[in-house]
């Protein structure tokens, strides 16, 4: 936050920075200085470019038969200098506040106050509302994406790329670095209440992500995309979470102590995304490394869970046991599932 104070007769400078930004309220001004309801004066700067510098001069009308001297000017963020031309103004006069605003780096609606105070009772609390829509030539709404996939289904998201530039553009070309992932652009009309009434043109993007069943986990995938024969262009990060065919709960059998010569049971739940049918869990494999210690039995539960019952025989050894179920289900698109198995024998 930045501000400055001005005493009778002398003119004093004092800058104090905010370090929480433009989001903080200002800071209170002395609590001897006479309150009233404020006067307001709004000036708009439209569409600015990021990290643009731009100035604006508010003139303040001294209608009373009384000097008026500045107090106090605080701004309401460290992106605004306010500085006044005189250190009064006179009864029947103009007093002229120069703010120097300067943009913010990134796509936003941008919205900063002066808040201006002087010495005498008859005067107002005048408020200088300065607003700018600080845009990219080409703006991308959202600028990234985000997508969670089920194995073997689709996802469908949709974007916008506005023109804010001082020429038209041809429609955008849009080049994705997964061919699984496509796009389709269309030109929206200026009289669409979505398009802001700054924008030369705009276009919804359609977004379709669907992924291979090898595909798994996070992908990043980049839509490069070039505007005015190439003038402007911009990659878009589209994060493609594609989901587990299955979910194992627990994720591991851990049978704790097991003494010789005895028996031990657990079992697991196979949680599948999408339903399942008899058929397709009819024709299933079951295999491990654990030879004649382990013995698996595989039963549904209803359309989307199966659980395994796993039985571990203790033998007349001792130390840990450690080894993997492997269970493939061929008629489903899925990746072989693997279920770590660990115990500790004791004689």
């Amino acid at each position: 936050m930045a501000g400055a104070a001005y005493g009778h007769g002398v003119f004093l400078s004092i800058v104090a920075l905010s370090l929480f930004g433009c989001s903080q309220p200002a800071v209170s001004l002395e609590n001897n200085l006479p309150k009233s309801a404020p006067l307001s004066i709004r000036h708009d700067f439209g569409v600015v470019r990021p990290s643009s510098k731009h100035e604006h001069t508010f003139t303040l009308a001294n209608t009373s038969e009384e000097v008026w001297t500045f107090a106090a000017i605080e701004n309401s963020c460290t992106c605004m200098v306010s500085i006044p031309e005189t250190e009064q103004i006179p009864p029947g006069g103009s007093g002229r506040i120069t703010v120097t605003y300067n943009a913010k780096g990134v796509t936003r609606d941008d919205k900063t106050t002066v808040e201006v105070r002087f010495w005498e009772s008859s005067a107002p609390f005048w408020e200088l509302t300065v607003t700018a829509k600080v845009r990219e030539p080409m703006t991308v709404r959202p600028d990234s994406l985000m997508l969670e996939v089920d194995p073997g289904t689709s996802r469908d998201e949709v974007f916008e790329i506005t023109n804010f530039s001082e020429t038209s553009w041809d429609a955008p070309n849009i080049v994705s670095s997964h061919s699984w992932l496509t796009t389709q652009v269309s030109e929206l009309p200026l009289s669409d209440p979505q398009i802001e009434g700054d924008a030369r043109q705009a276009w919804r993007v359609a977004l379709n992500a669907s992924p291979p069943s090898s595909v798994n986990g996070h992908v990043t995938v980049n839509l490069l995309t070039l505007v005015g024969q190439e003038e402007y262009s911009r990659n878009i990060p589209v994060e493609v979470r594609v989901r587990q065919p299955v979910v194992l709960i627990p994720s591991e059998l851990f049978f704790g102590r097991v003494a010789a010569s005895s028996e031990c049971s657990r079992e697991a739940v196979i949680r599948f995304r999408r339903e399942v049918d008899d058929a397709q869990l009819s024709l299933k494999r079951i295999t491990h490394t654990l030879g004649d210690l382990l013995d698996c039995e595989l039963r549904r539960r209803n359309s989307r869970e199966c659980v395994l019952s796993v039985t571990l025989r203790s033998e007349d050894q001792s130390g840990l046991l450690e080894g993997q179920i492997y269970i493939d289900f061929p008629k489903l698109e899925i990746s072989t599932i693997r279920i770590p198995v660990r115990a500790l024998l004791e004689l």
